[in-house]
C-alpha cells in the first residue's frame, strides 16, 4: 500500500463499498462510519484508500469477463435467420427463415388503400 500505512476495518469495508459503485457517503454509511459525510471528505483524501479503491476495481474487472446477454438482441436474430435461409437444411426451415425476414422488411403487406372521397379545393385567385 502506499506509504506502508495499514488500513482499518472500516477503510476496508469504505473501499470495498465505493469499489462496487456505492458514492462516498453511501459507502462510508454502508462501513459503518458514525458521521458518514465526515468519513467520506476524509477518506477520499488518503491516497492509500483511493490506491485501494483502484486495485479492487482492477481485481473485479479481471475476474468479470464480458458475458454475454441472456437474451439475443435484434441483430443477432436477424444474423441467425440470414444463416439459416442460406444454409443447406431442410427447404421447410429455409422457407420459414424467409418468411419470418420478409415479415420483418414488410414484404408481404399489401398497399395499403385510402377510402373516402378526395376533396379539391380551388382557392386560387
Amino acid at each position: 500500500m502506499t506509504g506502508n500505512k495499514r488500513l482499518t476495518k472500516l477503510q476496508r469495508a469504505y473501499c470495498e463499498s465505493a469499489a462496487r459503485g456505492r458514492s462516498p457517503t453511501e459507502a462510508a454509511k454502508e462501513a459503518g462510519y458514525k458521521n458518514p459525510a465526515r468519513a467520506a471528505a476524509a477518506l477520499e483524501k488518503k491516497p492509500e484508500v483511493q490506491a485501494k479503491i483502484l486495485r479492487l476495481k482492477e481485481a473485479e474487472a479481471k475476474q468479470t469477463p464480458e458475458e454475454e446477454p441472456e437474451v439475443a438482441d435484434q441483430t443477432e436474430i436477424l444474423e441467425f435467420l440470414t444463416q439459416t435461409m442460406r444454409e443447406e437444411k431442410e427447404p421447410r426451415i429455409r422457407m420459414k427463415a424467409a418468411e419470418l425476414l420478409g415479415k420483418r422488411a414488410r414484404l408481404f403487406q399489401e398497399p395499403e388503400e385510402t377510402e373516402g372521397r378526395v376533396v379539391i379545393v380551388d382557392d386560387v385567385k
